[in-house]
C-alpha cells in the first residue's frame, strides 16, 4: 500500500467516524451470531488506523486495542482479500504474533475485509478458534456476507455526520474527527491548525435573493473551499454560514497562508446567476497543540479570534492571542 493510498484510507477511516472504542448493538449482535453460526470461540468486528488496531465489538476476547503491527487483520486491510490460516503455527506471517504466542493461543483464523463504497478497506470481521480447523467455503460467504452488513451499518453511521446540504461534515463529525486529532498530536507532537470561518453579512444574502440562493451559495462555497484543501484536511459546515478546517501537520503561520488562498477565493466567487452577489469571510486561528484534550477551550479561542476578525474590519484572519492580522 502507497503512503498516498493509507493517507486517503485513514480520511476515509475517519469519515466512518470509529472515534470511539465502544461497541454498539448492532456489531455485537452481527459478532454474536458469527460466533453462533461458524462454532467458534472468538469473533471480532476490528478498525486500524495509522498504529492501532481498534476491535469495535468482540465476542470471547477482552482487548479493546492492539498495535496495529500485532494485528493479524492487518494482512487483510492491506491485501483487500479475506485471509483463511487454518494453522497458525505454520504460518511464517503470524506464527510469532503474540496472540498465536501469548496468553490467547490463537491457532485458525478467518477474515474479511470491511470495505467502504469508495474502495477502501479499514479493517475485517474475523473469526478465531484456538485449534487448527478448516473453514468451508460455505462459513467463508457466510463470513464475506455480515463483513458486507458491517460495511454498510458504518456508512449509515457516517451519513448520520454528514451535512444534508453540502454534503461535508456537519458538526457532530467534525467533534469526532478533532478529537481524534488531538489525540494523535498529543501522542506523536506534530502540528495541527484549526480554523473557523463565518461568512460575511450572510443574512443579507438570505433577505435579498431568497433562502434557496443562500442554500446554492452555502453549497457552492463548500465545493469551492474544498478545492483548496488537501486530502488530508478536513472541511465541515457547523453552523449557518460557520465552516471549520482542521489542518493537520500544519503549523499556525503556514495555515494561514491556507486559509487565506481560501479567503480570497470566497471574495472572488459569483454565482453564474447572480454576478451582483458577492461575499467576504472572516477567519480565526488556532493552534491545537496549545491544548492538551480541552476542545471546549479551544473552541472559545477560535471564536474570540473570529470575533476580532469581524470587529477589526472583516475579511481577514486573525488568531488569539497573536492579535495581529496573519
Amino acid at each position: 500500500m502507497t503512503e498516498s493510498c493509507e493517507t486517503l484510507r485513514l480520511k476515509e477511516l475517519a469519515r466512518i467516524n470509529p472515534a470511539t472504542t465502544a461497541s454498539e448493538a448492532n456489531f455485537d449482535l452481527i459478532t454474536r451470531l458469527v460466533q453462533q453460526i461458524l462454532h467458534v470461540p472468538a469473533v471480532a468486528i476490528t478498525l486500524i488506523d495509522h498504529d492501532t488496531q481498534y476491535l469495535r465489538a468482540r465476542q470471547g476476547i477482552d482487548l479493546e486495542t492492539t498495535k496495529r503491527g500485532d494485528a493479524v487483520c492487518d494482512i487483510v486491510v492491506r491485501s483487500g482479500k479475506p485471509l483463511i490460516i487454518e494453522d497458525m503455527h505454520k504460518d511464517a506471517r503470524v506464527a510469532d504474533n503474540p496472540a498465536v504466542t501469548g496468553p490467547m493461543g490463537l491457532r485458525a483464523y478467518a477474515g474479511a475485509p470491511v470495505t467502504t463504497k469508495a474502495g477502501f478497506h479499514l479493517g475485517s470481521l474475523c473469526a478465531l478458534d484456538t485449534k487448527p480447523r478448516v473453514f468451508s467455503p460455505e462459513q467463508i460467504d457466510i463470513l464475506r456476507s455480515f463483513a458486507l452488513l458491517v460495511s454498510d451499518l458504518l456508512e449509515l453511521r457516517a451519513q448520520a455526520d454528514q451535512d444534508y446540504l453540502t454534503g461535508i461534515l456537519n458538526r457532530r463529525g467534525f467533534e469526532t474527527v478533532l478529537e481524534r486529532e488531538m489525540s494523535r498530536t498529543n501522542r506523536n507532537g506534530s502540528a495541527a491548525t484549526l480554523a473557523l470561518m463565518d461568512l460575511d453579512h450572510f443574512k443579507s444574502v438570505n433577505d435579498t435573493y431568497g433562502h434557496p440562493v443562500g442554500d446554492k451559495v452555502l453549497k457552492a462555497l463548500a465545493d469551492l473551499l474544498s478545492t483548496r484543501l488537501r486530502k488530508s484536511d478536513y472541511l465541515a459546515r457547523i453552523g449557518g454560514e460557520e465552516f471549520a478546517v482542521l489542518l493537520p501537520d500544519t503549523a499556525l503561520e503556514r495555515a494561514a497562508k491556507v486559509v487565506n488562498r481560501m479567503r480570497t477565493s470566497v471574495a472572488q466567487f459569483r454565482l453564474d446567476d447572480y454576478p451582483d452577489l458577492s461575499l467576504t469571510i472572516s477567519i480565526g486561528l488556532v493552534d491545537i497543540t496549545r491544548y492538551d484534550q480541552d476542545s471546549a477551550a479551544m473552541m472559545r479561542e477560535v471564536d474570540a479570534a473570529v470575533y476580532l476578525a469581524k470587529s477589526k474590519g472583516r475579511n481577514q484572519t486573525r488568531s488569539i492571542p497573536t492579535g495581529p492580522s496573519l
